[in-house]
Order: C-alpha cells, then structure tokens, then sequence
C-alpha cells in the first residue's frame, strides 16, 4: 500500500491547525487570515472546512463534533511535534528563490513536507528512515544527474572549508586549490575539490535538529554542493569544528538521520 499522502492549501492547513490547537512548524511563513475581520474568517473557515469535508479529509459526528481523518490527524500530528526536523533549501544560479524540502520524525512516524506550490502544501507519511534519506537525496540531487565515480572521503577544519569557500565567491580559483593543499591534501584532492567548490550549479543547506522530550536540542549542518562537470559533495559539519566531505547518497543521509535520533 503506498504511503499517505495529501496536498493542502495554505488556509485548509491553518483551519486544520486552529482546530487541533497546534502551531504550523515549518513551510508556513504567514496566517492566510492575517488582517481578516471576524466574518471573513469565519467565511475563510467554512470554505476550508467545506473543501476538507468533499475529500473525506474532515467529518461531523453525531453531535456535530468535527473529526479529522485519522491519517492526516497523525501527519499532522508528526508535522506540529518532532522530535527530529529535517529542513533543506536548494540553491541553483538559474532561481533567485530556492527549493524548500522538509522531514519530520515523531516516535517511530515520519512525514515529508514540500511546497508544490506557493500556497500549497504537500505531505506524505514516510515508512522508514531510508524512505526518508533517499526522498533528501533525491531532492538534493534535482535534475542533475552525477555519474562520477565516488569521491573517497576527505576531512577537513572548518576554517579551512570556510576560506575556500569565501575564495570561490570571490572567483580567486587559484587561492581556492592552494588553501586546499596548505591543509595536506595531495594534489589530485585539491584540485578536484577546488573545481567543484569553483564552479556550482546548485547548493543545498540541509539542518538536523532534534529535540528529544528530555534531552537538550542537537543540530547538525551540512552542505550538498553539486557542480560542473556533474558531480556532488556533501559536506557535514561536525561538533569539533571540522568538515567531512564525502560523494553524498543515500547512506550518508541515513547516517546522518540514525545519528541524530
């Protein structure tokens, strides 16, 4: 059976929210009933009930009380309450606004939030961890296809990542290899890295915060650099300070998500 899924408008997703008490968490960057007065919302309000009602989405009981579906009541519930939030804006040289792409775990649920439009939401229940690690893979990598070998995977201090980088921006190319090889790699890794920190089509900002019940929140950064000649990196902040850089998969994301949980 395929998993749960739904695509929400932006008010059927806020009345939704109002009935069960909860705040929306990411994706949603305004109330669509902000400078209504008291009748337009309430017309707001039985438009979006009325459009969940025709899609068995919301239902009355025999007294009038409304119920919500019970898969979309515990995708909602996952969405309002993680315990691990996923959050992931793609960055490409061709859009001045970038891809949004967001993941939350709750116990042993998950759910996967993207924004197929600008007042649309779009969820779906997802089975497992590696579901979720490859719908982030898959998200990172777009339309780009990497048929590269696998880069073997590389260290390095945060600092020196931080300098390259701030090289690459600047379009000093030549400084960027040279930062590389001054912090011991070989020249074979410095120059195949500094090509691809030169020359990106897109650029991904992934975060992993988890917020245990009874444990202080943990994060976790990483960067998916994708380049020309197609080819992919993904480079992980880690609490000491350094950077670990590998191709970038499947596998490193599920790493990753079974770290943090």
């Amino acid at each position: 059976m395929a998993p749960f899924s739904v695509v929400l408008s932006h008010a059927e997703l806020a009345y939704l929210l109002s009935l069960l008490g909860a705040a929306p968490l990411m994706g949603v960057d305004h109330n669509p009933f902000d400078g209504f007065n008291a009748k337009e919302i309430a017309v707001a309000h039985a438009t979006a009930r009325d459009a969940l009602r025709a899609r068995d989405l919301l239902r009355l009981d025999a007294e009038g009380h409304q119920l919500v579906n019970n898969d979309l009541l515990h995708l909602l519930e996952i969405y309002t309450r993680p315990d691990l939030l996923i959050t992931a804006y793609r960055y490409t040289t061709e859009e001045d606004l970038p891809l949004a792409w967001f993941a939350y775990r709750r116990n042993s649920g998950a759910a996967i939030h993207t924004r197929p439009g600008d007042l649309l939401h779009a969820f779906m229940r997802a089975p497992d961890a590696p579901f979720v690690a490859e719908a982030l893979a898959d998200f990172c990598a777009s339309d780009v296809t990497v048929s590269l070998p696998a880069s073997a995977p590389l260290t390095l201090p945060g600092d020196v990542m931080a300098t390259a980088r701030a090289y690459a921006d600047a379009g000093q190319a030549d400084q960027v290899a040279q930062v590389l090889r001054t912090a011991g790699l070989d020249d074979v890794a410095a120059t195949a890295l500094a090509a691809e920190l030169n020359h990106p089509v897109a650029v991904t900002a992934i975060t992993f915060v988890a917020t245990g019940d009874n444990t202080s929140a943990r994060r976790r950064d990483a960067t998916y650099w994708q380049s020309t000649p197609p080819a992919a990196r993904l480079i992980v902040y880690t609490e000491t300070g350094a950077v670990q850089i590998s191709s970038g998969g499947v596998a490193e994301f599920l790493a990753i998500f079974n770290e943090m949980v």
